[in-house]
Order: C-alpha cells, then sequence, then structure tokens
C-alpha cells in the first residue's frame, strides 16, 4: 500500500499544478481582453485627438483671416483719415492762395 500512496500524492501535486496553471492561463486571457480594450481605447482616444486638432487648426485659420480682415479696416479709417485730412490742408492752402 505504501508504493500507491506516493503515486497518489504525485498525481494529487500535478493535478494542484495543471489547475493552477490552467487558472493562470484564465488569468492571462482575462488580461489580454482588458489589454485589447485599452487598445482599442486608447485609439479611439487618438483618433478624437486628432479630430480636435485638425477643427482647431480650421478654427485658427480662421480667426486669422478675421484678424486680417480687422488690420485691413483700421489701415483703410487711417488712410481715409489722413486722406481727409491732406485734402483739407490742401484746400486751405489753395483758399488762401487764390483769395
Amino acid at each position: 500500500m505504501e508504493g500507491v500512496r506516493p503515486m497518489d500524492e504525485k498525481f494529487e501535486q500535478h493535478s494542484v499544478a495543471i489547475e493552477r496553471h490552467e487558472q493562470q492561463i484564465k488569468t492571462l486571457f482575462a488580461r489580454q481582453e482588458e489589454l485589447d480594450r485599452l487598445t482599442q481605447s486608447v485609439n479611439d482616444l487618438a483618433l478624437s485627438v486628432r479630430g480636435m486638432v485638425e477643427r482647431l487648426t480650421s478654427m485658427e485659420k480662421r480667426v486669422n483671416i478675421i484678424e486680417d480682415e480687422a488690420r485691413s479696416r483700421v489701415r483703410t479709417i487711417w488712410a481715409c483719415v489722413a486722406t481727409g485730412i491732406i485734402g483739407a490742408a490742401i484746400a486751405f492752402l489753395m483758399s488762401n492762395i487764390f483769395k
């Protein structure tokens, strides 16, 4: 009977080791699924950020156009004011010369 006992112990040890390995494999598969979900989430986030950057670039271009138009208006106003002042000065001089 004693010869049978070590065999049962070895069988029991192997069964426990196999069960532990099976549990580890299940855990690894669960972690792999978590990593796959995380990878997909990171990819979705990257695509979202790319879209935001594209929209931001578009908005930046539009803001630059608006700012350029505002600067152009200011230059136009100053040009009109300068032309008016110069015209008034010339008119004043001409009226004093031809009196």
